[in-house]
């Protein structure tokens, strides 16, 4: 068999280690939650508070978005609830109240009065001078500008203290809680239940809103439980004295009611399976547009005749022809809860795999971002695997099994004959000529024939060893990891043998990557090697907290990623440095690495972030370079690689990266020397020459200068 020895020619990066950092490159990839809207009518700006990035302006009716976050930070970052009040805007958040007097370009935490569960804050409601907030531990009512709050919640207690929504009628407070829907009459410190005639004494209130004379509750729990419903609305028009339920077209199981909003006669409802109308105030409500039909629609807002619906997942979008059409108003909104389960790299094409949002496909390092999802929809979009093999990729999904793409992702066919029950939950592809190794819940699929057909191969697997978290092919060594340890096949996934001597806590082994004879097995427990095909294991933890989800290499670099962000070792793992810069809250969630030529991706809760390999320090492996002459050096026009007495390669790659990773020469060739016009192809500066193996490990460096 032939020795590949591939030749990288890099464009030297400038950058300073001690400044590098992780850049996110989310540009293209969908957007996160957006939990409440807001408009300042005086002067036309729009807010957005999101899920944990906080608060962003925009003054442009959401075409472009900015962040406005002086003085919030940890868990106030998590907005609830906004309101404007004259010139000034109120905060609800994880964190207590927050006040910003110029348009949110600074904020003050007004938290006199709150403690505890009182800094929870989800809802706000005015009332002339009078302030009130919902909060996790009950009412509280400021007079004085949110300088100071004082407890209002006579009357509630146990899980009615839990206040969720809350409108203001007149005299008149409602309030929604965990434990139904309460009246405070006249402004006087004592609630009253209202939840006369709805059928059960003990339901969750998700949302409410009022025109002054009817007022519409979404419900969650209790009895709508029992019926298979999550949720339901009803109305009143009586004060809360008696309830009607509105449900032709809404209620059913799975429907979760988030937000109301008035316009004229019509009332919308956001759920999590899309926005709905109704016109008429009874029993029948329509869905609005197929473009929210999987979006979880969490806030809605409206100004003059543009409706704005803040998702979860999707951004904010805009209507300006009463909900016929909505276009996407996301420029500048951060990436929340973006997760990436996973990353493969096949050439200068870099594939990010979603949690509920499918494929998604860069050519340029990550700058921009297209979906590649035809075919794919539902459990599909869940994607947990991919391989690839020629011009085909392979893909894993949740629930949904493998699908197969000849052209870059533009279109998805299924291949799932023999794919059963727990075979459909595929967590690890990995190819070896035309055969192609399924590791899902239901233990080992083999297919020998490119996908078309799948059999079982499971002889030696059972218990939790069924639960087949990854696939490592060496050779004709097949190695995977499952919740039950790790186990290796030499004869084609025939039969399997296990082999956790040394592996020690769960067992759960969520990856395996395999350096030359060195087998790196990442755990709940941290990461472990073996250098003997599996038959010891090390454990490799100095430095190194356990919960290891992933690893990747590149040359003597090992980076691990798991929970708390990434970890380097350059000394086969003996020791571990944190190398973080750059990442923080959801981006310390790392489940996913992946190396291309010049970059090491990323993939965490917060989207995609990349870094320079040369940002990291190593320490080569030299393979006789002084048999690999690359000359002249200084170099003008042309530029001559010879492999010399490298007799053991009998072909070879040469690959030319410019400054931002992108290929724009490569070739492969069989004769022990190959002259490049570099004219054609490079302007002047520094360059590095990396030798690698046909595992892409690199070998050897050598600067080379351009004239």
């Amino acid at each position: 068999m032939k020795k590949i020895l591939v030749i990288i020619i890099f464009v030297q990066s400038l950058y300073m280690t001690g400044l590098a950092q992780w850049q996110q490159v989310n540009n293209g990839l969908y957007y996160g939650d957006i939990f409440v809207l807001a408009i300042d009518t005086t002067v036309n700006y729009l807010y957005a508070g999101t899920f944990s990035n906080g608060i962003y302006r925009s003054a442009d009716n959401g075409s472009t978005w900015t962040e406005v976050n002086n003085g919030i930070s940890g868990s106030g970052l998590g907005i609830r609830s906004l309101v404007i009040n004259d010139t000034s805007i109120i905060a609800g958040t994880g964190s207590g109240v927050f006040l910003s007097t110029n348009f949110g370009n600074n904020w003050t935490a007004v938290n006199n009065g709150l403690s505890g569960s009182g800094l929870s804050v989800n809802s706000i409601g005015i009332s002339g001078d009078s302030i009130y907030i919902g909060t996790s531990g009950g009412v509280f009512l400021s007079v004085d500008n949110c300088q100071s709050w004082n407890t209002v919640s006579n009357g509630l207690s146990g899980s009615s203290l839990s206040v969720g929504p809350i409108t203001i009628i007149g005299n008149n407070i409602i309030a929604g809680t965990d434990d139904g829907i309460f009246i405070s009459k006249n402004n006087l410190n004592l609630w009253t239940s209202i939840n006369s005639n709805i059928p059960d004494e003990h339901f969750r209130v998700s949302s409410i809103t009022s025109d002054g004379n009817n007022i519409f509750i979404g419900i969650s729990g209790g009895f709508v439980l029992q019926k298979n419903e999550w949720c339901k609305v009803f109305m009143s028009t009586n004060n809360g004295n008696f309830w009607k339920e509105i449900k032709n077209g809404l209620s059913g199981w799975g429907t979760n009611v988030h937000t109301f909003v008035l316009n004229g006669s019509n009332v919308f409802v956001g759920t999590n399976v899309g926005l709905f109308l109704s016109t008429d105030c009874t029993n029948t409500w329509t869905r609005v547009n197929d473009v929210f039909t999987n979006s979880d629609v969490c806030s809605l807002v409206v100004s003059g005749s543009d409706i704005f619906a803040g998702t979860a997942n999707d951004g904010v979008f805009l209507s300006s022809n009463n909900c016929k059409s909505w276009t996407a108003v996301d420029k500048g909104l951060p990436d929340e809860w973006l997760q990436m389960n996973l990353i493969a790299v096949s050439g200068n094409n870099v594939y990010a795999g979603t949690d509920n949002d499918g494929v998604f496909l860069t050519t340029d390092n990550g700058s921009n971002w297209s979906a590649a999802n035809n075919g794919l929809s539902g459990n599909e979009l869940k994607l947990l695997s991919l391989a690839f093999n020629g011009s085909n990729i392979y893909a894993g999904t949740a629930w949904s099994g493998v699908y197969v793409s000849a052209n870059n992702g533009s279109i998805w066919t299924p291949l799932n004959n023999g794919l059963v029950n727990e075979g459909l939950y595929v967590q690890s592809l990995a190819t070896n000529g035309s055969n192609i190794f399924a590791g899902t819940y239901g233990g080992v699929y083999l297919s020998k024939n490119n996908g078309n057909s799948w059999t079982t191969a499971n002889k030696g697997l059972s218990g939790a060893g069924l639960t087949v978290y990854s696939i490592a092919i060496n050779a004709d060594k097949i190695f995977i990891g499952t919740a039950g340890g790790v186990f290796m096949s030499n004869n084609s996934g025939e039969s399997w043998t296990v082999v956790n001597h040394g592996l020690t806590g769960t067992l759960q082994v969520f990856g395996i990557t395999i350096k030359n004879d060195k087998i790196f097995a990442a755990t709940l427990d941290g990461l472990f090697l073996s250098t003997n095909n599996g038959s010891s294991w090390t454990l490799l933890n100095n430095g190194l907290d356990p919960y290891v989800k992933t690893i990747a290499i590149s040359g003597n670099n090992i980076f691990a990623g798991k929970w708390g962000g990434v970890f380097l070792s350059s000394d086969k793992g003996l020791s571990w440095s944190e190398e973080n810069d750059g990442l923080s809250g959801n981006g310390l969630y790392v489940s996913s690495l992946a190396v291309s030529d010049s970059y090491i991706f990323a993939g965490t809760g917060n989207g995609i972030w990349k870094r320079l390999l040369s940002d990291f320090k190593t320490n080569i492996d030299i393979v006789d370079s002084s048999s690999i002459r690359i000359y002249p050096n200084p170099a003008k026009d042309y530029l001559t690689v010879s492999i010399g007495n490298c007799s053991d390669t009998q072909e070879y790659s040469i690959r030319i990266v410019n400054l931002l990773g992108k290929i724009v020469f490569e070739t492969k060739v069989t004769q022990p020397q190959y002259q490049i016009n570099t004219s054609r192809l490079l302007g002047k500066g520094v360059y590095i020459l990396r030798v690698s193996d046909s595992n892409n490990i690199i070998k050897a460096t050598k600067k080379i200068i351009f004239l």
